[in-house]
């Protein structure tokens, strides 16, 4: 294999995966320090010991091994703690770092994409209106469901219906007066504290939170907006399909 092609694939896993490797670093240092630091413990309490002893004979009894060379007999043994130490902190600054720039590179990302969404937005809804606009929405929503259609699994609860949230891909069942009253329990939850995140509004609807719900959210400067639509699934059951009118977005907590 080419030498280039073997330093492009591990530069691409070192990128992928440095921050996990950072930290299975820290946390293999932290048992290795602790480890070395009994070892350390133990072995200079016995050299000290018996410098002591050896003091006491070769003085008669006469005055006691001082500070000075206490360390002098100890420090050796723990120099390789030390150095581990030193290391795993440096892992575990280095993971921080790591972690921190791609949480930045994201955040800038999404920013984008949410701005070019807005752009999109803005433009369809010059073009169209009313009536128009919301049959392009429940379009793209159709299209959603017909490609991934509901599991056969999800229970229709008695008097519910079939609810799609795009932003997932997951369907429950609920009704509309559920799902719209958990968006007005999240806004009234921005007013009194700020920010929500996608997890507790995924809650108030009956689903478990995701991989990334709790890291993205609405703020008071960008509340919570859903856009509903109905489309059909298989069997030609009726299904209302949940969209964002605001994306949630990153940092939630601080002001965009």
């Amino acid at each position: 294999m080419n030498i280039d092609i073997i330093k492009k694939q591990a530069g691409a896993f070192l990128a992928n995966n440095g921050a996990t490797i950072l930290t299975a670093g820290g946390v293999i240092g932290t048992i290795t320090t602790a480890v070395l630091a009994g070892r350390a413990s133990f072995k200079a309490s016995t050299l000290i010991t018996q410098a002591e002893a050896n003091y006491a004979l070769e003085s008669d009894g006469v005055g006691r091994l001082d500070s000075k060379d206490k360390l002098k007999i100890v420090l050796p043994h723990y120099v390789p703690t030390a150095l581990v130490g030193t290391l795993t902190v440096g892992f575990i600054v280095g993971a921080n770092l790591v972690s921190a720039r791609k949480a930045a590179a994201l955040a800038a990302a999404y920013a984008l994409t949410d701005e070019r969404f807005k752009e999109y937005r803005e433009k369809v809804s010059t073009k169209l209106t009313g009536p128009k606009q919301q049959a392009v929405i429940d379009e793209l929503a159709q299209d959603q469901v017909t490609a991934n259609p509901p599991d056969t699994q999800v229970i229709i609860l008695s008097g519910d219906v079939l609810f799609l949230d795009r932003a997932s891909g997951r369907y429950f069942s609920s009704t509309v007066e559920r799902v719209k009253r958990a968006e007005l329990e999240a806004k009234e939850e921005i007013y009194n504290h700020n920010s929500v995140s996608l997890s507790e509004f995924y809650s108030k609807i009956g689903l478990k939170p995701t991989s990334f719900s709790n890291d993205v959210g609405w703020n008071l400067e960008n509340p919570i907006e859903l856009s509903l639509s109905t489309t059909m699934a298989e069997g030609d059951r009726p299904c209302i399909a949940i969209d964002f009118g605001v994306l949630p977005k990153p940092e939630f907590h601080r002001a965009f």
